[in-house]
């Protein structure tokens, strides 16, 4: 009787090893079946720069070629060459077909133009061996000085002659019509901040930048966010990018603790020559230990200056052009 009892102990211990190790064996198979394989999943519609990061996680080679779609967004996958839900190794070549959204243009010269004629150059501006438009960002307008005809083009934002892409929007700054139903609202909100200036200037109305507003678009960058405007002064709020490389053009932004009382002037100059180009502040009295907040796109090297109404220099900042490698 007892060594039928410890028969079956023994047959039972050895169907639970088999059971046990059967299991782990289909564990072990279903884990190492492939481990190299993965699904190719649906990329079509997506933007390329958000699944970037995916791709390489399921360690696929990509490589991208290029289409221009007009209709279609920047960076939108328009094709892929392994099927959406098949099996594929890693290490394999994927290609994707990429829109590419914007052509590259050289931004024109609309200064001296009517308004008119620069909206019809920048409805046709040549990319390669196609005409492709460049949108009109925001107009901020300025009266008209003696020598200068209305409804005309005095300044534009970025420079003529700036490498982009056709989605890069143009700012341009231009005198006053001579039929006020031809103006826009001059509300200066979303407006480069030095046309701001200027317009202001021209009107003999104190301003000051209360404060810089940081932004990681590039494409807000110099923009005035917000304007509080009374009977005695304006009060902007700009925004700021991060700084990247000095490149030819391109907006600067300055804070200068006043040292001492007085009323203070800031101008550009050239930067070689030295003699003055552009009038930023002119004649605002400031109190020691108060934030001189100031900005400006810069065209190639300049100089800025801050100088009391004494014709004592204050402060003197270079900016020059640095090229990356």
């Amino acid at each position: 009787m007892k060594i039928l009892e410890l028969r079956g102990y023994i047959l039972f211990i050895t169907l639970g090893l088999v059971v046990f190790f059967l299991g782990a064996f289909l564990v072990i198979l279903v884990r190492t079946k492939n481990p190299h394989e993965t699904t190719m999943p649906n990329l079509v519609g997506k933007n390329y720069t958000n699944v970037h990061n995916e791709l390489l996680r399921l360690r696929l080679k990509v490589n991208l070629e290029e289409i221009r779609i007009p209709e279609k967004n920047e960076g939108e996958i328009i094709s892929q060459s392994v099927s959406p839900g098949k099996s594929i190794e890693a290490g394999s070549h994927v290609y994707l077909t990429v829109n590419q959204g914007y052509d590259r243009v050289e931004i024109p010269n609309l200064v001296g133009q009517s308004l008119t004629r620069a909206k019809e150059i920048l409805g046709k501006v040549l990319s390669n061996e196609i005409y492709v438009p460049i949108s009109i960002g925001g107009i901020t307008y300025i009266e008209a000085s003696n020598e200068e005809a209305s409804d005309s083009v005095i300044d534009q934002i970025p420079e003529a002659g700036k490498i982009t892409n056709s989605g890069e929007k143009i700012y341009l700054l231009v005198t006053e019509p001579k039929t006020q139903k031809e103006k826009s609202d001059q509300s200066f909100l979303n407006q480069p901040a030095p046309f701001v200036i200027q317009a202001l200037n021209r009107q003999k109305f104190p301003w000051r930048i209360q404060s810089f507003a940081e932004t990681k678009l590039r494409s807000e960058s110099g923009l005035v966010q917000s304007i509080q405007k009374d009977s005695n002064i304006a009060n902007l709020i700009v925004n700021r990018a991060p700084k990247g490389n000095a490149l030819q053009g391109g907006y600067e932004f300055v804070e200068w603790e006043v040292g001492d009382d007085g009323i203070y002037n800031i101008f550009l100059e050239d930067y070689e020559t030295e003699t003055k180009t552009l009038d930023l502040m002119i004649s605002q009295p400031w109190k020691e230990g108060q934030i001189m907040n100031f900005a400006f796109y810069r065209k190639g090297d300049v100089l800025a200056k801050i100088q009391t109404t004494d014709n004592d220099l204050a402060k003197k900042i270079k900016f020059k052009v640095s090229i990356p490698n």
